[in-house]
């Protein structure tokens, strides 16, 4: 986009419309031919080259441009651009006028008269009304003041029909948006519509010439080494910030604008001043806010940048083009007058981001319950799976809802696969749950008979185990145990919950019996101290009573009698006896 071209030649001046200083005195102007309209104006014949002599120096002038026709109601304007240069202690008093036949002619002073010299530019310009016929006839002259239609000036006669009244139409292209205004008809100068479109996912920036402005607010480097960088920002109806960075001895800046498709009949030079700002985080030493209203609305303009060493010369770099830029209520100017069409672009804001929360619903990650990211309007965005994210003991992953109970969007089928953001808003995802099963099996810990059939549980969910079936000889079912010799956990038929938190897993409850047998208990009988702990006993098993521990003073431990009066049945101190399921007792 960026030429700078080291052989500034008078050629490429004429074709982008920038003229520098140069070793000799050039103006250009032009001379009007018929035509109404700016994007068919032409160039005039070539003036014959005139040398005049301005305080001792020889000077040549020499004239080639175009100029601009345009209507606004029942008023035609014409106009051209002069330009001057002049070199070192060269007389700079400049000017150019109009003389015609009817309207009123506006005169232009280029420079101050000063023995300083000066560059600058103007417009020369002239309107006339009336009943829209006839032509406007006259002289253009261009010369050194005080005698601008003197021996020392150039002069150029023309001839222009008064252009037509025709209505052009002004077109508002959304842009991907909707809801824009409808066309309007525009004769001369008109207000842009005060509608402005949407579009979902994005905000509504201005209408521009263009689709996009690609140097909007952004950093433009520029491979020259005295104009390193320029930066140019839109802040109004056909306003700008203009920052540019030059390197070395600067005394000015100056930056031309003129509509790119026309004749530069509108071309202006805007001084910069020089300060310190930062823009894009970059440093720029010149600066300002300018206004540029082009002669043809819809079309771009064309920038170039202009710096001047103290030590003289210039130095100059081709920016390229812009957009004009119209905000809704803002003034539109257009020139055409010939049924033309012109159509300008809604230009929309980078889109917007949205948040996607993850919800872990009941689940958690690294100890939070949610997780969330950016998603961009109108690009790709990937749903998340739940690989290393949320756990919830006990449950299995199966998909992400917009609702916790599972009632919303399903997001499931999004997993893993890149889809274009179209929601206008934040969006929740809720991680869906399923419980895990296993199974309980039975195991009868060396029951001689019996079965007990397993059973199937669902994390979460209370379940009632099954009836013990399994019989051992002499022993009483106590309940169940997750290890052969656990003690009792859940009695028969208890209602269990979450055994285990692994999906598919097998548990494995082992019963749990108590021997049968008897109790015996020992009695004092009058003893005045010491004590014998009660004894259990298994039938059918040789059992030892247990050692004596009472005593009585005055008295010697004989045996024990199962009654209080030695009446009954007697037995040696630790003797041995059995005693089977009918209590009955056999000695040993």
């Amino acid at each position: 986009m960026f030429n700078y071209n080291k052989d500034f030649k008078w050629k490429k001046y004429l074709k982008r419309g920038c003229i520098g200083l140069v070793c000799v005195f050039l103006l250009l102007f032009a001379s009007f031919e018929n035509t109404k309209r700016v994007d068919n104006a032409k160039a005039m014949t070539d003036f014959s080259s005139k040398v005049v002599n301005i305080g001792g120096y020889n000077i040549t002038l020499q004239g080639n441009y175009n100029v601009s026709v345009w209507r606004s109601g029942n008023t035609v304007y014409c106009k051209t651009h002069v330009y001057v240069a002049a070199p070192n202690g060269a007389w700079s008093a400049m000017g150019a006028q109009v003389s015609t036949n009817k309207g009123s002619a506006s005169k232009t002073f280029v420079g101050d008269g000063s023995a300083a010299p000066k560059a600058g530019s103007g417009d020369v310009q002239f309107s006339f009304t009336d009943a829209g016929k006839g032509t406007v006839s006259g002289t253009i002259y261009a010369g050194f003041m005080p005698n601008l239609n003197g021996s020392q000036a150039l002069s150029a006669t023309f001839s222009v029909p008064y252009p037509s009244s025709e209505s052009d139409t002004l077109i508002y292209d959304t842009n991907g948006g909707s809801g824009g205004p409808d066309s309007q008809s525009v004769n001369g100068n008109a207000t842009i519509s005060s509608t402005k479109p949407t579009r979902a996912g994005y905000d509504f920036l201005y209408w521009a010439s263009t689709r996009t402005w690609a140097n909007e607010a952004k950093t433009v480097k520029i491979n020259h080494s005295t104009i390193d960088r320029a930066f140019f920002h839109s802040i109004g109806n056909n306003t700008y910030e203009i920052m540019v960075h030059t390197n070395g001895n600067i005394g000015s800046v100056n930056v031309p604008i003129w509509t790119a498709d026309g004749d530069q009949s509108d071309l202006v030079w805007h001084p910069l001043g020089s300060g310190s700002w930062t823009r894009d985080g970059q440093y720029y030493n010149w600066g300002a806010q300018v206004t540029h209203v082009g002669d043809l609305a819809g079309t771009q303009l064309w920038v170039h940048i202009y710096a001047y060493p103290s030590s003289g010369g210039h130095v100059a770099v081709e920016y390229g083009g812009i957009p004009q830029i119209f905000y809704p209520g803002g003034s539109y100017k257009h020139v055409s007058g010939s049924g033309k069409s012109t159509t300008i672009y809604a230009v929309w804001s980078a889109p917007h981001k949205y948040k996607v929360t993850y919800n872990g619903n009941g689940g958690l990650y690294n100890g939070s319950s949610t997780w969330s990211n950016t998603a961009t309007y109108d690009e790709n965005y990937t749903t998340y799976s739940n690989n290393n994210f949320f756990v919830r003991t006990g449950y299995t992953f199966v998909g992400w809802n917009t609702k916790a109970d599972g009632t919303g969007k399903d997001w499931t089928g999004w997993i893993n696969k890149p889809w274009r953001w179209s929601y206008d808003y934040d969006v929740t995802l809720y991680a869906q749950w399923r419980p895990i099963t296993y199974t309980v099996t039975y195991n009868g810990n060396g029951a001689d008979r019996g079965k007990t059939t397993s059973s199937e549980h669902t994390y979460d969910s209370a379940k009632n185990l099954p009836s013990n079936g399994y019989e051992k000889d002499g022993h009483a079912f106590l309940g169940w145990s997750t290890s052969p010799n656990g003690g009792v956990q859940y009695g028969n038929k208890a209602s269990v919950v979450n055994l285990t938190a692994t999906n598919g897993a097998t548990v494995t409850l082992y019963a749990q019996w108590k021997q049968l047998g008897y109790e015996i208990n020992y009695d004092g009988n009058g003893a005045t101290g010491g004590s014998t702990s009660t004894q259990y006993a298994p039938f059918n098993q040789t059992t030892a009573l247990n050692k004596n521990g009472y005593y009585k003073k005055g008295y010697k431990f004989k045996e024990w009698n199962t009654k209080t009066n030695g009446s009954g049945e007697s037995y040696k101190d630790q003797q041995s006896i059995s005693v089977d399921s009918n209590k009955t007792v056999t000695k040993q």
